[in-house]
């Protein structure tokens, strides 16, 4: 019981003292800004082209096929892929979804925070 509270007031020291200064989390949220538009930039659309790439590979396979065995493949990868081209577009409305009812748009300009000790250079942050 000593140690926790030898170490809880270790911790609240500083606060207890005023000599904390208030924290600023504003890197924390460029950072999951910039998640974002990694998503919705590069990884859904990457995805949508792979589902459909895998769509249009499992059409021509169902074409070409000459036996029983090979059709019931190619038609498995059909439903597989019109599976996940439904998944992607369902994530994709449900993210669309979710930024009109809490009123999030995503910015055109990207206001870079850096945490102490770090400096802004376009759009990362560098040590100082």
């Amino acid at each position: 019981m000593k140690k926790v509270l030898l170490i809880l007031g270790s911790a609240l020291a500083p606060v207890l003292a005023f000599a904390q200064a208030t924290p600023n989390f504003g890197y924390v949220t460029s950072g999951v800004t910039q998640i974002y538009t990694l998503f919705t930039t590069y990884l859904i659309p990457g995805l949508m082209l792979i589902a459909t790439g895998f769509f249009i590979w499992g059409v021509i396979g169902y074409i070409r096929a000459s036996s029983d065995d090979a059709k019931k493949e190619a038609k498995h990868r059909l439903v597989q892929s019109v599976i996940a081209l439904a998944v992607i577009v369902s994530v994709w409305g449900i993210i669309a979804l979710l930024q009109s009812i809490l009123g999030v748009r995503a910015s055109s300009t990207t206001n870079v925070v850096c945490p102490p000790g770090y400096t802004a250079v376009g759009a990362r942050c560098l040590p100082i």
